[in-house]
């Protein structure tokens, strides 16, 4: 297995589906051990991921007539049941103005103990990165400081 895979997400909707089948497609072919899911608490934008769109969009597959999607829709609620697929509780830190670089030690911690970290849309984007305007070439390593816990994407 390649470890836990963190996937902090964005919207909901055709994204979150995306998301979901990614989510999929690590554990059956890159055989994460465990993909964690990040949501909000409350949106901040109107289509900010919350706990209720999972369970919306898992519910959504379920009840869609295309065999295939019924099949994601299983493969996913299996994975939750197995736990190998969670939706982590919201972290106060996701609807904060605060760049990553004051990430909290507990979600520090969660994503040092990460294989990788999918970072998904502008604002955990512009967090990451300060909201600051760095030279192109400035490297990673720069932004990112040099106790940026994990690998993201």
């Amino acid at each position: 297995a390649c470890g836990r895979v963190v996937i902090v997400l964005d919207n909901s909707g055709l994204e979150l589906l995306s998301d979901l089948a990614l989510a999929h497609a690590l554990l059956a072919n890159a055989k994460a051990s465990h993909v964690e899911l990040h949501a909000k608490d409350a949106p901040v934008f109107v289509s900010d991921v919350t706990a209720p769109d999972l369970e919306a969009t898992l519910d959504w597959l379920a009840a869609r007539p295309e065999p295939s999607a019924q099949r994601l829709g299983t493969a996913l609620r299996g994975y939750m049941v197995s736990g190998k697929l969670s939706l982590v509780a919201s972290h106060p830190f996701y609807c904060s103005p605060q760049p990553f670089w004051d990430l909290p030690e507990d979600l520090r911690t969660r994503f040092a103990t990460a294989r990788l970290v999918i970072l998904k849309g502008d604002a955990n984007y512009r967090r990451l990165l300060g909201d600051c305007c760095w030279p192109f070439d400035t490297p990673a390593k720069t932004v990112l400081s040099a106790d940026w816990p994990t690998p993201t994407l």
